[in-house]
């Protein structure tokens, strides 16, 4: 299986379509009881009028397949790790990389 993206346009970011997409993953992800491997990626290099993409790993893409199909998610490359900042699971060894941002500190950043 491989990795998928959403697009995100900036009015769907502020009506919450990202915050409401972000805690259906966490509740799938904790009803499992919290697999090591499952992870949702924000993409951090998002710019003003560009769109905001969500990565979902190919465990996460397994875990959730009803949310790829009604979020319109399509195939894409494994993105680089210093472009992503871990929203929702884990990837062992991901705290290494450049630009983590904790995934409760990425959830209040997307609340606001």
């Amino acid at each position: 299986m491989s990795w998928y993206k959403i697009s995100f346009s900036d009015a769907q970011v502020r009506d919450g379509d990202v915050r409401r997409l972000t805690v259906r993953m966490s509740a799938a992800v904790t009803a499992l009881g919290d697999p090591q491997t499952d992870a949702l990626l924000l993409d951090a290099k998002g710019a003003a009028g560009q769109p905001n993409q969500l990565f979902f790993s190919p465990e996460a893409a397994r875990l959730a397949p009803g949310l790829i199909a009604e979020y319109g998610a399509v195939p894409c490359p494994k993105p680089w790790p210093d472009e992503v900042s871990l929203l929702v699971g884990r990837i062992p060894g991901y705290s290494r990389f450049k630009g983590v941002v904790p995934p409760r500190q990425a959830a209040r950043r997307m609340s606001r």
